[in-house]
């Protein structure tokens, strides 16, 4: 799997939606127990907790972007996009990492 490929281009169309955003991988990206069917869990952080539809906006957006990028359909990318708040409670459930250190 070209996981690091799919997350450098997913990291550019984050940042081209969303500049001033965190972006942190958790799951079996950090815990070194990816599969050929893992996904690759890629935290969004907002400064604030989105909306529902927020969220399905920032998703598309981000998605739209990365394929424009290169990213194929068929990459397994699970985006979660939350608040600054979340990310505590992703923190205590499990590794997370600054994308850049994947």
């Amino acid at each position: 799997m070209k996981w690091r490929k799919y997350i450098r281009i997913t990291y550019k169309a984050v940042k081209m939606i969303i500049p001033n955003v965190e972006i942190y991988a958790t799951g079996g990206v950090v815990e070194d127990r990816l599969t050929v069917k893992s996904d690759i869990d890629l935290l969004i952080v907002l400064p604030h907790t989105p909306t529902f539809n927020e969220a399905i906006e920032l998703r598309s957006r981000i998605l739209e972007e990365a394929e424009k990028l290169g990213l194929p359909l068929y990459a397994p990318i699970e985006l979660h996009i939350i608040g600054k708040k979340e990310l505590k409670k992703y923190m205590k459930k499990g590794k997370v990492l600054p994308v850049n250190k994947v």
